[in-house]
């Protein structure tokens, strides 16, 4: 009689963490005054991200900020942090993992009236492991 109650018991604690989690992850963050609505999307098209980026744009070799990204589908980023980054070619760069060596996203595209978007990676030791594009729009 124990084992079933206990499974019972498991099955139904389950469920809630789930339920939470969808919860959880439909809810909005709150954007910071001046910064950016971040949706990030897979290699296929999926939504797998959201959340915001704020960026200080010091010159174009010197731009810091912070990020924070809600997972919606399994993927490698979620969570929050500092960024760095700068221009190169016209492209903006940012890096949301700069103290780490090989464990870092990178975003690359085009920042034009009030928009940034472009490409997202993923890259490990053994190099590129993920990709996608994103949007970010300024709120």
């Amino acid at each position: 009689m124990k084992l079933k109650e206990g499974i019972v018991i498991f099955v139904i604690l389950t469920f809630i963490y789930h339920c939470e989690s969808l919860l959880d992850s439909n809810k909005e963050l709150h954007i910071p005054q001046g910064g950016y609505k971040f949706i990030c999307y897979d290699s296929t098209g999926i939504k797998i991200n959201k959340g915001w980026l704020k960026m200080e744009i010091l010159d174009s070799a010197d731009i810091t900020g912070e990020w924070r990204v809600k997972n919606i589908q399994h993927n490698p980023f979620g969570g929050k942090g500092d960024l760095k980054g700068g221009f190169d070619h016209q492209r903006l760069w940012l890096n949301l993992y700069p103290g780490f060596i090989d464990n870092n996203i990178f975003l690359s595209g085009e920042l034009k009236d009030n928009i940034y978007s472009g490409e997202w990676t993923y890259v490990t030791i053994a190099g590129v492991t993920d990709y996608g594009t994103f949007e970010a729009i300024k709120k």
